[in-house]
């Protein structure tokens, strides 16, 4: 009997050393295309997706969960009874911005005399989504996800959220999970000057002002790194800028 529990014992851990250690298993749907606005040739609304997402390595529930997380990025809506079917997601995502930009220009074009030229109509979409760092020994997965759009005006609004998952649970990881209360105000300065490393000296007043952390992070072997996108924290000539700590720098406020 007692060598059976130590077989049941030993059975047991090789099984839960092997779930731990499997690979996650990812594939990739991409797909680009332009909805032509009719009589106006080379006018239009053109879109290009290429999505990474899980297909296994995981348990279907962790699986679903990173899934749904990355399709709401994706298409910027928050409804948790999306579907979990990328691929699938991002057609009906290219179905609402046909849908969008077939109502706005009806719109416009209602406007607008017959000599005039439609140069507002020609917009764009692009989104781009795929599994960067890790991080082994916290079990924690960084998945960035780009967002490109031009509808009219002088330039295009790009963003980039990045989303951290705990690969044991398929949870988005959230600030509070890793830091302890409070720490915003104590890692302010410090962030700060990580922020201003990444600048010439000349750059350093266009910064709006101290900057926080802004729930924008990944993560990897050697630390974490928060990500400011375009206008967040300067003007838009000087683009996203990043905050990056080792892990050793951040002890002090971790949990």
């Amino acid at each position: 009997m007692k060598k059976l529990f130590k077989y049941a014992i030993l059975l047991a851990a090789v099984l839960l050393s092997a779930a731990c250690t499997r690979e996650m298993k990812v594939a990739k749907t991409a797909d680009n295309g332009k909805i032509a606005l009719e009589g106006y040739d080379g006018t239009g609304c053109s879109w290009t997706y290429s999505m990474e997402y899980v297909t296994g390595g995981v348990s279907k529930d962790v699986m679903d969960k990173m899934n749904l997380a990355i399709i709401q990025s994706a298409t910027g809506s928050d409804v948790d009874d999306m579907s979990t079917d990328v691929p699938a997601s991002c057609l009906e995502w290219v179905d609402a911005i046909d849908a969008e930009y077939s109502e706005y220009s009806q719109e416009i074009l209602a406007e607008l005399d017959e000599d005039d030229s439609p140069w507002m109509l020609n917009w764009s979409y692009e989104v781009d989504g795929s599994f960067t760092t890790g991080c082994k020994a916290r079990k924690l997965m960084t998945y960035a996800a780009m967002n490109d759009s031009y509808t009219g005006g002088a330039h295009g609004s790009t963003f980039t959220s990045y989303l951290v998952f705990d690969l044991t649970t398929g949870e988005l990881v959230t600030e509070s999970d890793l830091f302890r209360e409070g720490f915003e105000e104590d890692i302010a300065e410090p962030l700060y000057d990580k922020v201003l490393e990444e600048l010439d000296e000349e750059y350093w007043e266009a910064i709006y002002e101290t900057p926080h952390p802004n729930s924008n992070f990944s993560v990897s072997e050697q630390g974490l790194t928060w990500h400011f996108n375009t206008y967040e924290i300067a003007p838009y000539v000087l683009g996203p800028l990043m905050a990056s700590f080792t892990w050793a720098e951040l002890e002090p406020y971790l949990k």
